[in-house]
């Protein structure tokens, strides 16, 4: 699903440069300020990240004999 978003962001950039006149640090900075955006609201609704503290440290589990 990533490939096929991220496939269309070139054409569309290119799309804005060419029909709106921008040039291509707006449409950038657009999109990356709405991907973060994305990015943090998910963060925070997320079930995995909302019952416990993260912490940067992995945890081992051992197998049983």
């Amino acid at each position: 699903m990533g490939a096929v978003a991220g496939g269309v962001v070139p054409p569309m950039l290119t799309h804005f440069v060419v029909e709106r006149g921008m040039g291509f640090a707006m449409p950038m900075l657009i999109g990356s300020v709405r991907g973060l955006t994305r990015f943090v609201i998910t963060l925070f609704f997320n079930p995995e990240t909302k019952s416990g503290v993260l912490v940067p440290d992995p945890q081992i589990v051992v197998p049983r004999d």
